[in-house]
């Protein structure tokens, strides 16, 4: 976290992006978070693995993009929760400050003009 580079500011982008670094802090505070053992990555990278798994299976279970019912609507908002709930735990065991790591990412796509690589070759 301590890279210099050419940098969106947290300032500049919390103004349009929710505060990732808050809710990554609130996540990791023990008084929130009894349950999950940030300290053992390993650990959090399995569930989170884990997470995503369940969120394809859900996706996979409703036709894909067909058209969702509202049933699979609240599955894939449950999973994507946790999903993200996951994401941050994972990124506070591994000391990334992920709101820092998305704009960074965000920028560095923008200058590369290129976004997740060549979406065509999922088709």
């Amino acid at each position: 976290m301590s890279k210099k580079s050419k940098r969106i500011s947290s300032t500049e982008g919390s103004k349009k992006f929710m505060d990732i670094r808050k809710f990554q802090d609130a996540l990791a505070d023990k008084k929130l978070n009894p349950y999950i053992d940030i300290s053992n990555s390993d650990k959090v990278l399995i569930h989170f693995v884990e997470e995503v798994g369940e969120f394809v299976k859900e996706y996979r279970r409703s036709g894909f993009s067909e058209g969702f019912t509202s049933e699979a609507s609240k599955k894939f908002s449950e999973e994507l929760g946790d999903i993200m709930i996951l994401l941050a735990f994972l990124a506070e065991s591994v000391d990334v400050d992920l709101q820092q790591a998305v704009l960074d990412k965000l920028r560095a796509n923008i200058e590369n003009k290129k976004f997740f690589g060549k979406l065509e070759s999922f088709g």
